[in-house]
């Protein structure tokens, strides 16, 4: 008879598969209020929602959005793209959603949802990896997929770094078992949505400190793991070169970012007030520090009633800590070092109120002074980390366990004392959830089950004790996370943006200078030295048409003329081009107000319009400086009749062109070709190595269900 496979892919599915759609079903009921638009978006949530929105919204017209017309009076949108990983070929979900007519909050939530689970997949597969056991591996997905991290998904954005982060580490540990061509296109593909989705700098300290331990804890498995490298290398010379360049160039956009906030072409005032450069990207320690490990811990012990439930609010499920408690006198493995070494050091780094060592990687390390949101580390790395020692606890127990002798009763023995101690600890603590005692009781069961030997071959059964043990308590407290979580009543900032273009904008007129996130330097600049309620009014139209224009040496702009000429709607426009045969030294007599073009105006007709360019005819009766009242930045180009024409910066801060008289085609275009070549291309490889990775995957699967199926007959 054929030798059954352990642990195949086939046969794995076939003994979990039905209590995986299960936690799923039970996983969407604990967040249908979210899912099906009843409770809103909270905190930086919102603002990823909208900046998806935006995207997903251009990318349904077919156009790849270089520029936000929307945010701060038009900026580079490389930042938000680079945010939420422009990349990540999984948006597709909501593109085809929204081609079908799904409304985008449905689309959005659909794919948070699926996304998250896709995650929980890899780390599933990473603990498969890790412990050979089903049971073990099964859990570890389970706890981390009712933690309290399930949460971020409405209130953060972490969702869309801890995805491809942990795929990277499951592709990491199966090249350095078995180098494969579709571990390393996975691997890749998972390091192009790291290095390209907010900042990398997350993944990099906690890559380094992991390989650090590694060789540490494992000096002897190295010289092996870069052997098997070096010859699957050898044997794929031009696969793996294809793929180092594919590395290469995803790393282009972020050092765009980086460079275009060193040169100052943007600014972020309310991230970098107390930074210690005028870098655009640095944070001040102070900010840094104000909110890290401690402060969340603190925060959750606040809401230690469960009935208070909310987000942020540290929660795993109760389980967890009695498994932890059950493995303490466990034998301890290589393994479990290593696991508790990486979560250790990167709890001391996100500590630093209490431990030097950030100070000193602040003062040493050049991109710690980059990135902020030290709390990061406990979401991103140390909670999966947890999961992984607990069950990894669990499996050095069972096996003890599973011994006779004297090291069987004394588990069993241990095993009681922690019952006891449990029950008792609960009574004490007065706990108000019903569902806590239920899930403790399942506990007990399942260890009485386990230690009398009814548990031995029966898979199901440890599945179906682990899945309640696991759900019946996060179905309670999910259910008081969505009954104080706020009602969705309104629309978010960015369901209000319509991508066609308009003549009149519907900006708002304050006499309140409002905060800015992130902006070009001369709009800031603009914004700080004029009347909010000036400057409102004065973008409310789209185009203005001047028939003076006067040189202003950029350096030095004189605030006060251009605030006097936007208010009295004075028929001049001041600009930072000197070169111009059209551009006057000094203001001449000024003749008249500056006409506003509206959609009735014959002058002037829309031809074409999307984010990144417009497009429109002209019918001047004389030569007129034409200014378009959104941002100039150096990346936007001019032509009149197809050809280029000097684009100059126009009242400080927005552009504007000289048209000549009769009929003419301008146009507006933002973007170098050779920047959007990049960008397509960087989607096409991310869309190239999924499907290269599922396809292998599939036929994976397929040649170990025949194998399955020629064993069992």
């Amino acid at each position: 008879m054929q030798e059954k496979p352990e642990n195949s892919p086939a046969g794995t599915w076939k003994s979990v598969g039905l209590w995986f759609v299960l936690s799923v079903i039970v996983w969407i009921f604990c967040f249908h209020g979210f899912l099906s638009g009843q409770r809103s978006f909270d905190s930086d949530a919102v603002a990823y929602y909208d900046s998806i929105k935006f995207f997903s919204d251009n990318l349904v017209r077919g156009v790849y959005p270089m520029w936000d017309w929307f945010e701060s009076s038009g900026v580079p949108n490389e930042f938000f793209l680079r945010r939420i990983g422009s990349f990540n070929p999984f948006f597709i979900i909501i593109v085809l959603l929204r081609w079908i007519g799904v409304p985008h909050l449905y689309a959005y939530v659909t794919f948070l949802a699926t996304y998250w689970f896709v995650g929980l997949l890899g780390f599933w597969w990473l603990a498969q990896q890790l412990f050979r056991d089903i049971r073990v591996s099964y859990l570890a997905y389970l706890l981390l997929a009712f933690s309290t991290l399930a949460t971020r998904l409405f209130d953060s954005y972490i969702v869309l770094t801890f995805v491809p982060l942990i795929w990277f580490f499951a592709f990491l540990v199966a090249c350095g078992r078995h180098p494969r061509r579709r571990f390393y296109a996975g691997l890749v593909l998972s390091l192009l949505q790291l290095v390209t989705t907010y900042i990398p700098l997350y993944f990099l300290n906690i890559f380094l400190v992991g390989a650090v331990l590694f060789l540490m804890v494992f000096p002897d498995r190295i010289v092996k793991i870069v052997t098997r490298q070096w010859q699957f290398i050898r044997q794929a010379k031009g696969f793996s070169v294809l793929l180092v360049c594919l590395v290469g160039l995803s790393l282009l956009p972020a050092i765009g970012v980086f460079q275009s906030a060193k040169q100052g072409e943007f600014v972020m005032p309310m991230r970098g007030a107390a930074a210690e450069s005028d870098h655009a990207l640095q944070v001040g320690k102070s900010t840094i520090t104000e909110w890290a490990i401690l402060e969340e811990i603190v925060y959750s012990m606040a809401y230690s009633d469960l009935r208070q439930f909310k987000f942020a609010v540290i929660f795993i499920p109760g389980i967890a800590y009695f498994l932890l408690s059950l493995g303490v006198f466990a034998r301890i493995n290589r393994l479990l070092i290593f696991l508790f070494l990486w979560g250790g050091v990167l709890t001391v780094i996100g500590m630093p109120d209490l431990a030097p060592l950030y100070d000193w990687c602040h003062r040493h390390i050049f991109y710690f002074k980059y990135f902020r949101n030290l709390h990061w580390f406990f979401w991103l790395a140390i909670l999966p980390l947890f999961v992984l020692f607990i069950v990894g606890q669990l499996q050095q127990m069972m096996d003890e366990a599973c011994r006779s002798g004297g090291r069987r009763r004394f588990w069993m023995m241990y095993a009681a004392a922690v019952v006891m101690l449990g029950g008792w600890m609960l009574i004490q603590s007065g706990e108000t959830l019903i569902s806590t005692y239920i899930a403790f009781g399942i506990c007990i069961a399942w260890l009485g089950l386990f230690f009398s030997g009814h548990l031995d071959g029966r898979i199901q059964l440890t599945m179906a004790l682990l899945f309640l043990a696991v759900s019946i308590q996060s179905v309670e407290v999910y259910s008081y996370l969505k009954k104080n979580s706020v009602k969705h009543t309104k629309p978010y900032r960015y369901d209000l943006v319509d991508l066609d273009f308009a003549f009149t904008r519907d900006e708002p007129i304050s006499d309140e200078r409002a905060g800015i996130y992130y902006a070009l330097s001369h709009y800031n600049e603009l914004n700080s030295n004029i009347q909010p309620r000036v400057l409102g009014a004065y973008r409310q139209h789209s185009f203005m048409v001047y028939d003076q224009a006067v040189y202003m040496d950029p350096g030095a702009p004189n605030y006060a003329d251009i605030e006097k000429a936007m208010a009295t709607r004075a028929n001049i426009v001041f600009v930072d081009s000197a070169d111009h045969d059209q551009v006057s030294r000094t203001a001449g007599r000024i003749q008249g107000q500056v006409r506003p073009i509206t959609a009735e105006d014959y002058q002037l007709e829309v031809l074409d319009y999307s984010t990144n360019r417009t497009r429109v005819r002209t019918n001047f009766s004389a030569d007129k400086w034409l200014v378009y009242t959104d941002n100039f930045a150096k990346q936007w180009s001019a032509r009149i009749d197809g050809q280029r024409h000097p684009l100059v910066r126009a009242n400080h801060a927005f552009k504007a062109v000289f048209v000549p008289a009769g009929e003419r085609i301008v146009e507006f275009q933002y973007g170098k070709w050779s920047k959007r070549l990049l960008n397509y291309t960087l989607l096409l490889v991310a869309y190239g190595l999924l499907a290269y990775v599922l396809l292998q995957a599939c036929r994976r699967l397929d040649g170990m269900a025949d194998v399955e199926e020629r064993y069992e007959s």
